[in-house]
């Protein structure tokens, strides 16, 4: 019920459009560059948003969780969306660009958690329909991908139990840590 789809709806069908476009790249384009300047670039989101002093980060009705309009600018949605399905298709790297889009929004810690969730799944079928139709799973993929499902879904509750307990300012900060963290990561 947290979910915002308002919101997320169009960054959903950018990312879907972006799953055709992520097969080619991992079929052609050489993988370290693009991994590079997205890992350069979101660390330097993370960075700014943690050193720059923010007057009011969330409104009183986002902090409750009633809010369901963004701050984003509306232009941003679609190229993120097209490159964070790029980048989910190619290299199984959905997070860092939907991260992005939804810190940007001032969600509350469980309307972002919430909305991540859905927007991961929705998203990771279609990637998933993308991979199969170009023939990349075989027995040692369909192994890994049973084999990790008991851990999403204790990743899972207990991101849950975790994000129930952190004040809202301070979801937010571990969001920029985090969203520092996998940049640095896709760097190197």
């Amino acid at each position: 019920h947290d979910i915002n789809w308002r919101a997320i709806r169009p960054y959903l069908l950018a990312s879907c459009m972006g799953v055709p476009l992520g097969l080619l790249v991992l079929q052609h384009a050489p993988e370290a560059w693009l991994l590079g300047i997205l890992g350069v670039l979101i660390s330097l989101f993370g960075v700014y948003n943690l050193i720059v002093p923010k007057a009011s980060t969330q409104s009183a009705s986002s902090t409750s969780g009633s809010s369901t309009s963004g701050s984003s600018p509306a232009w941003l949605t679609y190229p993120l969306g097209l490159f964070g399905g790029i980048l989910g298709s190619a290299y199984g790297v959905l997070g860092p660009p939907v991260v992005l889009y939804s810190s940007l929004q001032g969600w509350s810690p469980a309307m972002f958690r919430a909305t991540l969730q859905g927007y991961f799944v929705l998203t990771f079928v279609f990637i998933v329909g993308g991979h199969s139709l170009a023939g990349l799973w075989n027995q040692q993929v369909w192994s890994l991908y049973v084999l990790s499902l008991p851990l999403v879904g204790i990743a899972a509750y207990v991101g849950t139990r975790i994000t129930q307990r952190l004040t809202a300012a301070y979801f937010e900060r571990l969001v920029y840590a985090g969203i520092t963290i996998l940049g640095i990561m896709l760097i190197f």
